[in-house]
């Protein structure tokens, strides 16, 4: 039986976290990365004290192996000193460190939060076995607090977790205001993020070739799949990766495409990010992006792996349309996916905690 009731002691005890921290001098950090850099910035931003224990201390060889190690390590040392955990997974952590950590924690009569990232955790959970379901029942799902990205995964696990609570995907506001020439439409359409074909790479080239030369399209980010190395020899397309803000790349822009089918897609965060800066955005009826962009107001949703949808979509915005649409992106940040209002939200969930 937990017993989770604070002294004042215990609500000055550091808050221990456990993520991906970002990497030094890293051009195109993951999604996951970057909510977690955002939420210690947040806490410090409270002055809220804690420790944070990194899940990509170590790349190369072994990586996942010597990670796991030293995540376990870290944590036996500073458990003593909290009475929060909160963990931040993908896929492999979800399915074998959180559940391991939760016993531990829970053993302690200590309160862990956890928050998968992105939108593939359904699925992962339909594939468990018998034996793993039910252990993940008793630990992950016992979480004092399971933090979810989506709507659909919230309403997937409402009624076997103890506590879900819907929590978006999040970006800080940009430092400048705004794009280049606001509201105004110049036929210039921008790709962020992994370059392979699972974010509908060839579905842009071949919408390219079709359109006249009044549109601009460009890709930005790093190539991933050597099939696709022959990028790099066309820079009237590929830019390169972005190595610094990507507000300000976004900026030179008037619409985001992301033509994706990817199977661990959840909110992407490049679309938060196109909204922050009042761009619209074409991506694919796949997942739940249709959570997020509202389907002719926002941008437009077309069927993946069709790059005549994706051409059609691009011609359909105009110098009519684009302005009000541009508005409604960025009022769409300001009301669901602004740090400070969700991070407020996160932060009086978990202080409700008893």
């Amino acid at each position: 039986m937990k017993s989770h009731s604070k002294t004042s002691d215990e609500r000055d005890r550091p808050m221990l976290l456990i993520g991906p921290h970002l990497r030094p001098n890293h051009s195109n950090p993951g999604g996951a990365t970057v909510s977690y850099a955002s939420l210690l910035l947040l806490l410090a931003e409270h002055n809220i004290v804690f420790q944070s224990i990194n899940t990509q201390m170590y790349s190369g060889a072994l990586a996942t192996s010597r990670n796991w190690f030293y995540v376990l390590r870290k944590y036996f040392h500073l458990i003593w000193h909290s009475d929060t955990v909160f963990i931040n997974v993908s896929s492999n952590g979800l399915r074998y460190l959180a559940p391991f950590l939760t016993i531990i924690t829970h053993g302690l009569a200590k309160r862990m939060i956890i928050r998968p990232f992105g939108g593939n955790y359904l699925q992962l959970y339909q594939t468990m076995n018998y034996v793993e379901k039910y252990l993940h029942r008793a630990t992950v799902l016992r979480a004092d607090i399971l933090f979810l990205q989506t709507r659909e995964l919230c309403d997937a696990f409402a009624q076997i977790a103890t506590k879900v609570v819907h929590l978006s995907t999040s970006r800080t506001r940009p430092a400048s205001k705004g794009r280049e020439k606001s509201n105004s439409y110049r036929k210039r359409y921008v790709y962020v993020g992994h370059i392979k074909s699972s974010k509908g790479i060839a579905e842009i080239l071949q919408a390219a070739t079709e359109l006249d030369e009044s549109y601009t399209i460009h890709i930005y980010g790093p190539i991933v799949e050597p099939d696709l190395a022959f990028l790099r020899d066309d820079p009237d397309i590929y830019c390169g990766m972005i190595t610094g803000d990507v507000y300000k790349v976004l900026a030179k822009y008037d619409v985001l495409i992301l033509p994706t089918y990817y199977e661990g897609e959840g909110y992407p965060g490049v679309i938060i990010e196109a909204f922050a800066m009042g761009l619209p955005v074409i991506s694919t009826n796949w997942k739940c992006i249709p959570e997020i962009v509202d389907q002719g107001q926002t941008g437009f949703l077309i069927e993946p792996r069709s790059a005549q949808a994706l051409k059609e979509a691009i011609i359909q915005i105009n110098k009519s349309n684009y302005p009000k649409m541009s508005e409604a992106a960025h009022a769409s940040f300001l009301r669901h996916y602004d740090s400070r209002i969700v991070g407020k939200k996160m932060l009086d969930t978990i202080r409700s905690i008893p």
